[in-house]
């Protein structure tokens, strides 16, 4: 039974370093849209204040 549940637990962990990885990329990808919203929000507060 032992030798059976490692291969099994091996199986396990190799899709879950692609979900982690992929939920890491999600992260990066978000935060750079929030970086890249908050620079265009404050393009256009500059922009409100100079007008």
């Amino acid at each position: 039974m032992i030798p059976n549940d490692d291969p099994i637990e091996e199986k396990k962990e190799k899709p879950n370093y692609k979900i982690f990885y992929f939920v890491f990329a999600i992260i990066i990808v978000t935060a750079c849209c929030i970086y890249y919203i908050e620079q265009e929000r404050e393009k256009a507060l500059k922009e409100a204040v100079s007008n």
